[in-house]
């Protein structure tokens, strides 16, 4: 049994459903995986010549998960953090991805 199919038995059974907005994993799915991998081929051959790059990428990893706008809303913060958060890849892909099933709408 494939994750997809039980995640679809688990979405069947507990009655919630699906939008039509939950289409748009299909699109942002690949996406996210696209820049993942992107991102990982550059840093392993960066940190080929750059060995203290495994140092400054934990903590820039951690800054982009406190950026990334999962626990809060980018709109409650001040103006000049809100440019911050825009520049994070990240930021626009979860906005298609957990929405359709939190919220129902993107």
């Amino acid at each position: 049994m494939c994750g997809s199919d039980f995640a679809s038995i688990l979405v069947l059974a507990s009655g919630i459903g699906l939008s039509l907005y939950a289409l748009w994993l299909i699109v942002a799915i690949p996406l996210l995986f696209l820049i993942i991998m992107g991102i990982g081929l550059i840093v392993s051959s960066l940190v080929v010549f750059v060995r203290d790059l495994v140092q400054v990428l934990s903590v820039v990893l951690m800054m982009t998960m406190f950026f990334t706008p999962i626990l809060y809303y980018p709109e409650r913060l001040p103006p000049f953090l809100q440019g911050f958060v825009v520049l994070n890849p990240f930021t626009r892909l979860w906005r298609c991805t957990v929405p359709p099933f939190i919220i129902k709408k993107i």
